[in-house]
């Protein structure tokens, strides 16, 4: 059986098991709990396969010269596609949301970044085996050392030959348990789909954001089924955005109701390698750079709440100065959200509502309800970016092999 068909079984179970179980599913020691287990096991062998997968795939595109030609398109792609994204939420926002939101009053939420001191000691620390022992919410650290091993591993040298091969073989043994964590991950899918669910149902105050859903709905289908493929005809000449898009179906509802870059990317790596036909040495270092940088989908939401948020704080018009500005503010933030792979529209809402001022310091409050489902939309469009972009960077080098809409996975 296909993977995303079992994921979308699982959902559906969820959904249904959610409406029974409501009360049990929405106790926050239960959701919590079982969240955190089964991210942690969906993410189990993610850091090690890019640690090895990418040194491996960056010593074969030095060898073929092509190691600067691909990181130097998957930037210029991350760039332009975060920015029209960030655009599109932002219009969106303008043209589709009606009315306001009422302030609801909670308690300030302390969510953080860390410092640009504290980004350089992760990725440099004092002692070099602390990156193999620091928590996993932040991949930089070991993609910077995978690439700077594969930069060093000369397959025309003697001596690091044999280190390539090693490299090769555990990239491929981690690639085989990420797969099999991967059959059975709809079990997991299950009980997201359920904790998500009970919350939406417990949650009395659902009626009033039902004009930002929807608003939020409506970008990420633009996007999804209108943006993605028209600009992958035009970058690709044999392109066939829809079937792309249906190779992508497992990681996007693995992104979705996970709210997890890492958890999504885990099944993208598979997808792209056995639905797209991206060659190993090019989807590896690609998607480990994109779970990093490509937030597309978090400016694209945390562009349409900011938005949403000012006209319900304020009710003062927003002037197409102040539009620019708070979308530029968005843009450039939604590149340094990689140490927060599940928390990053949250954060970056946060810090656009404190930096925009003028009352609104804690006006992420009035959203905080719905935060949940907002991540899950913004982890859907990142990831579903994340997969057009590693699909359109394979098909321009020559990186890409056809497979066959029927031996999908």
């Amino acid at each position: 059986m296909k993977i995303w068909i079992k994921y979308l079984i699982g959902a559906i179970a969820g959904v249904v098991l959610g409406n029974i179980f409501t009360s049990f599913f929405a106790d926050p020691a239960v959701s919590e709990t079982g969240t955190r287990i089964i991210l942690s096991i969906g993410k189990y062998t993610f850091f090690p396969l890019i640690l090895f997968a990418v040194a491996f795939s960056v010593s074969k595109l030095m060898t073929e010269h092509l190691l600067f030609k691909v990181f130097l398109k998957v930037v210029l792609f991350t760039a332009l596609s975060s920015l029209v994204l960030t655009m599109v939420g932002g219009g969106a926002a303008l043209l589709v949301f009606q009315g306001r939101i009422p302030i609801i009053s909670e308690g300030v939420v302390n969510l953080r970044l860390p410092t640009l001191a504290q980004h350089i000691a992760m990725i440099f620390p004092e002692n070099f085996f602390a990156i193999f022992t620091a928590t996993g919410n932040y991949l930089m650290p070991m993609l910077v050392l995978a690439i700077l091993v594969g930069i060093n591993m000369d397959p025309a040298n003697l001596h690091t030959r044999p280190v390539i091969l090693i490299f090769d073989s555990i990239a491929r043994i981690f690639f085989d348990i990420n797969s099999l964590i991967i059959e059975f991950m709809a079990l997991g899918i299950v009980f997201l789909s359920a904790t998500m669910t009970a919350s939406l149902i417990a949650n009395p105050q659902l009626e009033l954001y039902k004009y930002l859903l929807i608003t939020v709905g409506c970008a990420t289908l633009f996007v999804i089924f209108i943006l993605i493929p028209a600009v992958m005809i035009l970058c690709c000449r044999h392109g066939k955005p829809f079937q792309s898009l249906y190779g992508l179906l497992a990681p996007a509802l693995a992104a979705f109701f996970s709210g997890d870059i890492y958890f999504g990317a885990t099944t993208l790596i598979k997808s792209s390698f056995e639905n797209i036909g991206a060659k190993r040495k090019v989807g590896a270092p690609v998607i480990a750079f994109l779970s990093i940088f490509s937030r597309g989908g978090t400016a694209m939401v945390s562009a349409a709440s900011i938005i949403i948020i000012i006209k319900s704080y304020t009710g003062i018009e927003i002037t197409w100065q102040d539009f620019f500005l708070i979308m530029l503010h968005t843009f450039l933030l939604s590149f340094i959200l990689g140490a927060v792979p599940g928390m990053g529209t949250a954060i970056s809402i946060t810090m656009l509502c404190s930096g925009y001022g003028h009352g609104i310091e804690n006006g992420y409050l009035i959203i905080q309800p719905v935060a949940g489902l907002l991540i899950s939309f913004s982890v859907l469009v990142d990831i579903t970016v994340m997969g057009f972009i590693s699909t359109v960077i394979a098909q321009q080098t020559d990186l890409r092999k056809e497979i066959s809409i029927i031996k999908f996975t």
